[in-house]
């Protein structure tokens, strides 16, 4: 066998184990179902030190894009006290999923906060909770404060 080969008969050209395989599972810090009001700013802290040791810089732009359109939302949601969100606020937040997906695609640390994060199954989880979507909402303004607070750049 020579040096060009993992032993699976498929040559590597030479490149070894250097490239990592696309689409590897990024383990969320907390599961979306799993942050309440008690514990996400604090979830929201250990995703960002984790994203302190990903190659790929998430600057502080590409997050406020994203809270930008959060904030939307937010504005909106916090004017209508009815615990159960319209067909319009639900539709709004399956554009944010769109959008974050895009942009996940686009961009390797968006994608690795949309996994350590979890939020894609947070926004899942929202459903038509009034509750939820707030605590969504404040959850991504904890995940750019401490973005920041851990020297992001802009």
């Amino acid at each position: 066998m020579n040096g060009n080969s993992y032993g699976n008969g498929r040559p590597n050209n030479g490149y070894g184990n250097r490239y990592p395989q696309r689409n590897q599972p990024v383990e969320p810090v907390r599961r979306a179902a799993e942050i309440d009001e008690k514990n996400f700013v604090d979830t929201a802290e250990k995703v960002m030190q984790d994203m302190k040791n990903f190659k790929q810089e998430l600057t502080t732009s590409k997050i406020r894009n994203i809270l930008s359109m959060v904030n939307n939302l937010y504005d909106d949601v916090r004017l209508d006290h009815s615990k159960v969100l319209t067909a319009e606020m639900q539709s709004r937040i399956q554009y944010l999923r769109l959008h974050l997906a895009y942009e996940s695609g686009r961009d390797k640390a968006v994608k690795q906060l949309t996994d350590k994060a979890d939020l894609m199954n947070f926004l899942k989880t929202i459903k038509d909770s009034r509750e939820r979507l707030l605590l969504f909402c404040h959850y991504m303004e904890a995940l750019v404060a401490y973005h920041k607070f851990y020297d992001g750049k802009d």
